[in-house]
């Protein structure tokens, strides 16, 4: 899970994704769906969260070349 516990006074870290990935790595897109760049964008992992439940659901795995075939928004 990405859910990360903050203390008062702290600020939550903002430079890395729970993987250790760099942040540029993902992008926000419409539908509460968050794409992830994976292996160098050579794959592609789209999310679907629900920010009022904290979860998130796998809507897609698959290569770069493969991810140009779909809409994000809809799968």
């Amino acid at each position: 899970m990405l859910r990360q516990e903050t203390r008062p006074g702290r600020r939550p870290p903002t430079s890395k994704l729970a993987t250790g990935t760099p942040a540029s790595s993902a992008s926000i897109a419409g539908n509460n769906r968050v794409v992830f760049n994976i292996a160098g964008n050579k794959y592609r992992l789209v999310v679907e969260f629900h920010y009022k439940t904290g979860t998130g659901f796998v809507r897609f795995i698959g290569t770069h070349k493969e991810y140009d075939r779909i809409d994000v928004e809809v799968v």
